[in-house]
């Protein structure tokens, strides 16, 4: 006697009804469904998928899934070149290795997503939120992400050469190693109460115990134009940028008997003045203050 199998093909609902987006032919769980529809070229849009689990390097490429809530799925290593997410929920999700290039993620949630090591080269992430994702390694090489939020982010290592952060806010956010080389950060929010007034960058590193990068930046204040120094959680002023410093590393270090505290604080001193020299190269900033120096 032949067995026969009760499963029932598998309803992908819309995320906020029980409207049913895609009707599966044979895929009996949400993960063959996804990659049923996505190969029918179907439109996922506000799709349903929470805690979806994709074999490793499933392919997604050119998927229509904006406005989809896939919160908590696992993409690790998914092709999602060219995907459409325009809207679509991420929250927790993970995409380690996965490929986004080309992808348009605009207004898309990512809190505490982790891409670590994925490629989002060229991507549209224009008013994302990736408040406190991992971003370490990652590929943003060319992408936007004009008035995205990356708040307490962790993009150690990875590369937005030519990458647009306009009016994007990175504050608390690591990028110790990583390379903004062509980045335009107009306007981006800082930290400290610090924008930036304009895209030059300067960094160099990496230094002290903990190998960060120390940064430099043109930025706003209520009292005109300033370069300001960036490290590991700190911002500010190259005279507290020194403070600083000096009350971690001298005199022996936070304990007083930390035999390497001399060349932690001769490293963070030489970053400082590499940047230093940079900003000297700069244009220029005319200050928005009307009246002029009194």
């Amino acid at each position: 006697m032949t067995e026969t199998s009760n499963a029932v093909p598998y309803k992908i609902k819309h995320r906020w009804s029980d409207r049913v987006v895609y009707q599966a032919t044979k895929a009996t769980t949400a993960a063959d469904a996804l990659l049923e529809a996505v190969a029918a070229k179907a439109d996922l849009h506000d799709a349903y998928l929470p805690d979806v689990v994709l074999p490793f390097g499933a392919s997604l490429d050119g998927a229509s899934l904006d406005g989809a809530r896939l919160d908590g799925a696992s993409l690790d290593g998914a092709r999602l070149d060219g995907a459409r997410l325009d809207g679509a929920s991420l929250v927790g999700a993970r995409l380690v290795g996965a490929s986004l290039v080309g992808a348009s993620l605009v207004g898309a949630s990512l809190v505490g997503a982790s891409l670590v090591g994925a490629s989002l080269v060229g991507a549209s992430l224009d008013g994302a939120s990736l408040d406190g994702a991992s971003l370490d390694g990652a590929s943003l090489d060319g992408a936007s992400l004009d008035g995205a939020r990356l708040d307490g982010a962790r993009l150690d290592g990875a590369r937005l050469d030519g990458a647009r952060l306009v009016g994007a806010s990175l504050v608390g956010a690591s990028l110790d190693g990583a390379s903004l080389v062509g980045a335009r950060l107009d306007g981006a929010r800082l930290g400290g109460g610090f924008i930036a007034a304009t895209s030059d960058i300067a960094f160099a590193g990496p230094v002290g115990n903990g190998r960060r990068t120390v940064y430099a930046f043109h930025a706003k204040t209520e009292k005109g134009t300033v370069i300001v120094y960036s490290c590991g959680c700190f911002i500010g002023i190259e005279r507290d940028y020194l403070a600083r410093i000096e009350s971690r590393y001298g005199k022996g270090g936070e304990n007083g008997v930390d035999p390497t505290a001399s060349r932690w604080l001769a490293e963070c001193k030489a970053a400082l003045a590499a940047c230093r020299a940079m900003a000297k190269t700069w244009p220029k900033v005319k200050s928005a203050k009307k009246g002029g120096a009194k």
